[in-house]
């Protein structure tokens, strides 16, 4: 339903109200989750070429399975990042700093 539902599910608002972008500014892909590392890896993988993973060697990306469906197709794509504003809509951070006796330590997470 969220991949062809027009009804302003994915879209961004400010803070009046107003949309900043809708569906079609969104960036579509599927997740990366790594690289195969042996060939019982590849045939225990959902298929992610047209020949049943036959193509497929150790070191080849992992795509994740979106639907869990066992194939990686179009179906798997997702919205990863807005066009519209080109930032996260929320970041998070803390810093924290102690000091004694003339040493100190400073820590910032983002």
């Amino acid at each position: 339903n969220w991949r062809e539902n027009m009804n302003d599910r994915w879209s961004v608002y400010d803070n009046n109200g107003n949309i900043l972008g809708a569906n079609d500014s969104f960036f579509w892909g599927v997740d990366y989750l790594g690289q195969y590392t042996s060939f019982a890896d590849i045939y225990n993988g959902p298929i992610t070429d047209d020949k049943g993973n036959s193509t497929m060697l150790p070191g080849d990306l992992i795509y994740g399975d979106w639907n869990e469906d066992g194939v990686i197709d179009d179906y798997d794509k997702h919205p990863l990042h807005n066009r519209t504003l080109q930032r996260p809509l929320i970041t998070y951070g803390f810093s924290i700093g102690m000091e004694w006796k003339g040493f100190d330590l400073n820590l910032v997470f983002n």
